[in-house]
């Protein structure tokens, strides 16, 4: 599940200062999805395993900056998603891994997690909604507002005809990330999540 606050933490002290710490390794590094596929033009694909779910809200929110009420934005959603797929075709072959559903001995805690998101964030939304205003939706459109369902595994899978790989339940979708990345000798995974650190 993840600790609290690493995440935030690792992206605002991910890369080292070489001038000051000469020693220091980042945490992690950035990589250009079109440098990637330029290197690879006239070869095989290069493989990008993509964890899907760490990287909705950065494609809904920040990329599309789309809106969340009345259901989503889904002809919006599509048309994103195209663009991103057209972008990157060109030498490389994206597969998305989808989380399953929430294994039993996480459920405790991700129920109170949820809790804990809907006081800080949702309930400030109805009581917007409730006295006449549009909701704040904090930075880059969203804030923590949970997505509308968005169907996006079958928009990937099936109007975009692109391979997506579903966790079964139980299994870590983050543990299958990496394994799938070295069984298909992936180049890069997309990810956002604290997971990958240990």
């Amino acid at each position: 599940m993840g600790i609290p606050g690493l995440e935030s933490y690792v992206e605002s002290h991910g890369y080292a200062d070489s001038a000051r710490h000469p020693s220091a390794k980042p945490f992690f590094y950035r990589v250009s999805l079109s440098e990637l596929a330029t290197s690879a033009a006239g070869s095989d694909p290069i493989v990008v395993v993509v964890d899907l779910m760490s990287c909705l809200r950065k494609v809904y929110w920040d990329a599309g900056r789309l809106k969340p009420l009345c259901g989503g934005q889904h002809r919006e959603y599509r048309q994103l998603w195209s663009r991103l797929l057209r972008s990157s075709e060109a030498g490389l072959r994206l597969v998305f891994m989808c989380d399953g559903a929430t294994s039993q001995e996480k459920r405790t805690e991700w129920k109170r997690r949820r809790y804990n998101s809907w006081r800080k964030f949702g309930l400030p939304v109805f009581n917007s909604l409730r006295a006449g205003r549009y909701p704040k939706m904090g930075s880059g459109g969203g804030g923590h507002l949970s997505l509308p369902n968005l169907q996006t595994q079958l928009l990937l899978s099936d109007a975009l005809d692109c391979e997506v790989v579903v966790a079964p339940c139980g299994v870590e979708a983050d543990e299958l990330v990496c394994r799938l990345a070295r069984w298909r000798s992936a180049a890069a995974v997309l990810a956002q999540d604290s997971d990958y650190l240990a």
